[in-house]
């Protein structure tokens, strides 16, 4: 009884998954990261400071990525927060242009 090709190419991905697994679980071995498999990646993280996001590596290709949430203080919402200049730390009014612009283009950068 012969595999079919598409069965092999599965087990080699299989094998190649479980590679990249063991490789990963080694190279970081103590260091108190945490390690998880999803379907079609590895994730890895730090549960003692989640704030310095998870590293991907992908299990076909091996290329890793590095995710994490950036947080950039605006000011405060115009109408809300008082008027600008008036409040102790000189913020800034933060209008819905901006709002929008950043959420339509990526460009609501400083004011």
């Amino acid at each position: 009884m012969t595999a079919a090709p598409g069965e092999l190419i599965m087990v080699r991905e299989c094998r190649a998954r479980n590679a990249l697994c063991r490789q990963v679980r080694a190279l970081l071995a103590g260091s108190g990261l945490e390690i998880r498999e999803l379907a079609r990646e590895l994730v890895i993280s730090n549960p003692r400071d989640p704030h310095r996001g998870r590293i991907h590596v992908n299990y076909k290709t091996g290329e890793v990525s590095w995710t994490m949430t950036v947080w950039d203080y605006w000011g405060y919402l115009e109408g809300y927060g008082g008027t600008p200049g008036s409040d102790p730390g000189g913020d800034t009014a933060v209008t819905a242009s901006r709002i929008i612009s950043a959420l339509r283009t990526g460009t609501g950068g400083p004011p």
